[in-house]
């Protein structure tokens, strides 16, 4: 009788993990994971198992239901709290007229960069402590820097910049 136990016992924490893997893969609502774990709970109770038994289970399966409840929008690498790139938006001067400006927020902006040929608009979004966008097929980021890390002799004596790559920087006055 002891070996029939265990073996039911098993079975029904295997599948007790299963339906909980599959409410996790899916990224169901609460309301769903709430109806998943009740049904685990009652193959639990049909399968004979203790009450200590049955409350294990759903010590173990809560805790994996309410991860699927995360926002799973976020990219790998990624922050959701864009705060210390939203402390960027504005315009940032750079040499000849030239200029960077970011409008938006909470990790999704509006980039218009100024160059010599005339302003251009692009999308971009926060990812961990800098600004990704895609310019002419390549991923270009921009971060904050001083003067001297844009490489940029014009900029070299100011402290509060911005960087996209070596040679194109901007900077407040």
């Amino acid at each position: 009788m002891f070996a029939r136990r265990q073996k039911t016992r098993s079975s029904s924490l295997e599948l007790s993990f299963s339906a909980a893997s599959a409410l996790l893969s899916l990224g169901t609502p609460v309301f769903w994971t709430v109806r998943g774990l009740e049904a685990t709970l009652k193959v639990a109770k049909r399968t004979h198992m203790s009450l200590t038994d049955r409350s294990l289970v759903a010590v173990l399966v809560v805790p994996l239901c309410l991860a699927g409840c995360s926002d799973r929008k976020a990219e790998p690498g990624s922050t959701i709290d864009a705060s210390a790139t939203d402390k960027w938006l504005g315009q940032w001067n750079g040499p000849e007229g030239t200029f960077l400006r970011l409008t938006g927020g909470t990790g999704k902006y509006e980039i218009t960069i100024q160059n010599l040929d005339g302003p251009r608009k692009f999308q971009g979004s926060a990812v961990d402590d800098q600004i990704q966008f895609e310019r002419n097929g390549v991923r270009e980021s921009i971060r904050a820097t001083n003067g001297a890390g844009t490489g940029m002799k014009w900029l070299s004596d100011k402290s509060n910049c911005l960087t996209v790559r070596a040679g194109e920087g901007y900077c407040r006055d």
